[in-house]
């Protein structure tokens, strides 16, 4: 009966000491799958357009790869040509505000036997455009402000005439039928 116990006993703190490794493992491989869950979902995607691309054929997929023209440099601002194996989107300059860029840009080619391009931009220059920035900033913001309130304005004009016409309607109806105000009496 010693022996017995002694066995049921260590047997039972042997698979509570197994099921909890096994909870843990399964805690820590949960957390790891859920920090890199959009990583897997990338490669789950990745692997679905090769086994896809299998049945592609050879020759549709050359003509589909000119047709995008990565050998091309792409032009980031005039006279500045980026680099090749991109594909150009363009979008109009105010569709989305940006920060001032800190990155001056010349135009020109690049080759290391040129000299560095001259910088002709000054401090008073650069405080000006400062200033210009600010006063367009500044302009855009009351201009979505006075938007709204002429919008605010013509929603309460219309509320109104449709109160006001309808009070109108029903004293007209009055009038006449009570020989009031020009009616046939």
């Amino acid at each position: 009966p010693i022996l017995l116990s002694a066995i049921f006993l260590f047997l039972l703190l042997s698979v509570t000491l197994l099921l909890n490794l096994l909870i843990a493992q399964l805690n820590r491989s949960y957390e790891y799958i859920y920090k890199d869950m959009l990583g897997f979902a990338r490669l789950n995607r990745a692997s679905l357009i090769v086994e896809a691309m299998g049945s592609c054929p050879k020759d549709r997929w050359r003509k589909f790869l000119a047709g995008l023209s990565f050998d091309e440099k792409i032009e980031f601002d005039e006279g500045d040509v980026g680099l090749p194996g991109g594909i150009q989107i363009l979008e109009a300059a105010g569709q989305h505000r940006q920060t001032a860029e800190s990155i001056r840009r010349f135009g020109g080619v690049a080759d290391e036997t040129l000299p560095w391009p001259e910088d002709h931009s000054s401090n008073e220059e650069d405080d000006q455009e400062d200033r210009l920035d600010r006063i367009e900033a500044l302009l855009q913001k009351a201009m979505q402000q006075l938007g709204t309130t002429l919008k605010l304005r013509a929603a309460r004009k219309n509320s109104g005439k449709k109160l006001g016409s309808s009070r109108s309607r029903s004293k007209s109806s009055t009038y006449s039928r009570e020989g009031y105000g020009g009616g046939a009496g």
